[in-house]
């Protein structure tokens, strides 16, 4: 550890300040995990903070990172500010054409619990955006956990069902939400 110390100030009131060497991706991601399962959020998010804004952070440190810090996000009630770091998290699993980063990335936004208005009307806004049906389930996954009062239900419903990519495996989670908007 580094030690300075305040030059200005009397000998009687001089103050140490602890510095530590910048962490490792590595230690970030640990790091951060701790603080956050320790319930330490605002910490977390400024060790994730640092780490994402320093070079050498590789597509699967930088996805841990954010889905760490998301998770603290969403602890302390900052859901915009989550689901921000699970956009990023989909945009860098896209570019990398890693499916388990995307999974990951969608793992994340599933569990985020908008309820503001505003969030609500930019999910609908990309779902038909969606370009795979694990991204529209994933919204649609948010959406069934949302307040349904802040949603145009019916609009909503036919929107959903004109917009939706066919499903592989048939019915699945954009069903039940279309089917929960229509009898809300």
């Amino acid at each position: 550890m580094n030690v300075a110390m305040s030059v200005d100030v009397p000998p009687s009131r001089k103050r140490t300040r602890v510095t530590s060497p910048p962490l490792s991706t590595a230690e970030a991601v640990a790091s951060t995990r701790e603080l956050a399962w320790a319930g330490q959020h605002a910490v977390a998010i400024d060790v994730a903070t640092a780490a994402l804004t320093s070079s050498g952070c590789d597509d699967v440190s930088r996805i841990g990172l954010l889905e760490l810090r998301a998770e603290s996000f969403t602890a302390l009630g900052d859901v915009d500010r989550a689901l921000e770091d699970a956009e990023s998290m989909i945009a860098i699993a896209k570019r990398s054409h890693r499916i388990e980063l995307e999974a990951q990335a969608l793992n994340t936004l599933s569990r985020q619990p908008p309820s503001d208005r505003e969030s609500l009307q930019e999910l609908v806004r990309l779902f038909p955006l969606a370009r795979s049906v694990d991204v529209q389930r994933a919204i649609a996954g948010v959406l069934i956990r949302a307040d349904h009062a802040s949603l145009e239900k019916p609009e909503l419903a036919v929107a959903l069902r004109k917009t939706r990519l066919k499903s592989p495996d048939g019915g699945d989670m954009i069903d039940v939400l279309i089917r929960q908007l229509q009898t809300n």
